[in-house]
């Protein structure tokens, strides 16, 4: 059966060869069954941290809060804002001047007479920790 056959005459269910929907079908399914296996926690995890490492943080904190999902926030003096850090936010406090480079592991938070150095591996680590201690 042709594509000018079916444009012409339809679609003939009854004489359709079941071999053609095996191979539609079949590459289908091993596709969502491999999105289904990369879809962990882990992963999700995975891809925070390559966000967050990826990052670049330069400001004073204005403004710091939970959405409804709990996921810490904090805004900063140039608009940007840094989200997803649960133990640094904890440590930084509206005031404070945070830096980050771009593909850098090491946070600055700048205080009046202290500086922090936060390692977003350790953040990472707590997070993968949490994960692996639900299960």
């Amino acid at each position: 059966m042709s594509f000018r056959d079916i444009w012409n005459n339809g679609f003939d269910f009854e004489n359709f060869d079941k071999r053609w929907f095996i191979l539609l079908f079949f590459p289908f399914v091993i596709w969502f069954f491999f999105q289904i296996l990369n879809f962990t926690p882990y992963n999700i995890n995975k891809q925070w941290y390559d966000i967050h490492f990826n990052d670049e943080l330069n400001g004073k904190v204005i403004k710091k809060w939970k959405d409804n999902r709990s996921n810490p926030i904090f805004k900063l003096s140039d608009s940007t804002e840094g989200f997803g850090y649960n133990v640094t936010w904890s440590k930084i406090k509206i005031g404070d001047s945070v830096y980050k480079q771009s593909k850098s592991k090491i946070l600055k938070v700048i205080r009046k007479d202290t500086v922090i150095n936060i390692n977003i591996q350790e953040e990472y680590n707590y997070q993968d920790s949490i994960i692996r201690n639900e299960r």
